[in-house]
């Protein structure tokens, strides 16, 4: 979801990000337990729990019944 996200925002493959990924029960605690994975494998020099305020993109998904939003900009 986080790469679909860079590359609808028009990200280059090397662009380093700020990124927030929203998220509440199992996929939360996966974040919390892997989110230095996710933020190596998505080059994101920031992860944040909670949707990014000066975000400048923003892109929602349902995974496995659960709301997923997720919200990064070039860092």
């Amino acid at each position: 979801l986080v790469q679909d996200a860079r590359k609808a925002a028009g990200l280059e493959v090397s662009d380093r990000i700020a990124l927030g990924i929203e998220a509440s029960g199992e996929l939360a605690e996966a974040l919390s337990v892997h989110g230095d994975a996710v933020a190596r494998e998505t080059l994101a020099v920031e992860l944040s729990q909670e949707a990014l305020i000066d975000g400048e993109f923003r892109q929602g998904s349902v995974i496995d019944g659960s709301a997923v939003t997720v919200t990064l900009r070039r860092a």
